[in-house]
């Protein structure tokens, strides 16, 4: 998906402060956070692939 953020930061075209990342998922910093230290965790490969 080419408009998707979450494409964007896993192939590291978007900047993101990414926490801890594997073969299946991104872990990384929320941009707008709703507290301190909201992560999201994002899986690599898209929900509409599975």
């Amino acid at each position: 998906m080419e408009n998707c953020i979450f494409c964007k930061i896993i192939s590291r075209n978007e900047g993101a402060f990414i926490i801890y990342e594997n073969d299946y998922v991104c872990c990384f910093l929320d941009k707008y956070p709703i507290s301190k230290g909201h992560i999201l965790v994002v899986p690599k490969k898209a929900l509409s692939r599975i």
